[in-house]
């Protein structure tokens, strides 16, 4: 192995290891890669829509057509549907 593979390997290591910041002997932050950052940022995504989700089942929601019934939409919406542009 040549030395600047090794160096390359070295370098990829301490690239991609996330680094802990410490303050008086404690954790206080942390250095990620780009990608790692975006992994974690997708996974925090995926499980807040989750709970929304979960949230949303609760909600009783009424049928279309009955809202439109009760504004006195439902003949507008029939004709505007029929259109053809």
């Amino acid at each position: 192995m040549k030395y600047c593979d090794i160096i390359k390997i070295m370098a990829n290591q301490i690239l991609t290891k996330p680094k802990i910041i410490l303050e008086n002997g404690k954790p206080t932050g942390v250095i990620l890669n780009w990608k790692d950052f975006q992994e974690i940022l997708e996974k925090i995504e995926d499980i807040y829509d989750l709970s929304e989700i979960k949230k949303m089942k609760k909600m009783n929601f009424r049928k279309f057509d009955d809202f439109l019934k009760e504004y006195g939409l439902r003949n507008i919406y029939r004709k505007e549907s029929r259109k053809r542009y």
